[in-house]
């Protein structure tokens, strides 16, 4: 046995070299997979105080650096037509001479484990309303969903980021229709965010 080790030392030796080179390179590979997953902007939308449409939706900002908010967009959709409004400001500001700005608008930073409130469920759809010719007693159909979608930018990065959930209205009760909120990370949707945030802000 030493016998055969003298004779392919040199042999062994690559192939040991080879075998280390490998780990090594599977080690960087789950360290920068690890890294990049860290540094992704995480946004949670959750639905809190109950289950009727009084209930409210809180934004959290679960990521480790801070996100700009620049606007929520909110669908409203039913079997036979779906509105779509962005919002950017607290429908009750109407007064604001003696409020600060967070208190005026939901754009703005948002720090890390920070959360907004967006008011309850009943208060989003009469944001759409008034944008929108969403009907007006559409809370008392039973047959309609809402996404709530958030958008913005995170630290450094040069495309926007987004999350989204999706509810739905049955039976008085709005229920989120996935267990989790849905991040936006692929570079064409996130182009088109872009495009839609560009759009925004210059019609």
């Amino acid at each position: 046995m030493l016998e055969w080790i003298e004779t392919h030392n040199a042999a062994l030796s690559v192939l040991i070299s080879f075998a280390m080179l490998i780990v090594w390179v599977l080690y960087l590979q789950f360290f920068l997979m690890t890294y990049v997953r860290q540094r992704r902007s995480k946004i949670i939308i959750n639905k809190v105080a109950g289950s009727s449409h009084k209930s409210h939706c809180f934004i959290s900002n679960m990521s480790a650096e801070t996100i700009y908010i620049s606007v929520i967009k909110v669908t409203l959709q039913n079997p036979d037509d779906e509105w779509i409004a962005y919002i950017t400001d607290f429908e009750e500001v109407s007064d604001s001479s003696d409020k600060r700005p967070a208190e005026m608008t939901y754009q703005g930073p948002m720090g890390t484990g920070a959360f907004y409130d967006l008011g309850s469920y009943e208060s989003i759809v009469s944001s759409v309303q008034k944008r929108t010719e969403a009907p007006k007693d559409i809370l008392k159909q039973d047959d309609f969903s809402m996404e709530i979608k958030v958008l913005g930018f995170y630290g450094s990065e040069r495309l926007p980021v987004a999350a989204y959930r999706n509810f739905t209205y049955d039976k008085g009760e709005m229920r989120p229709a996935t267990p989790q909120t849905f991040q936006v990370r692929s570079l064409f949707k996130r182009k088109q965010i872009a495009n839609e945030l560009a759009n925004f802000y210059t019609s």
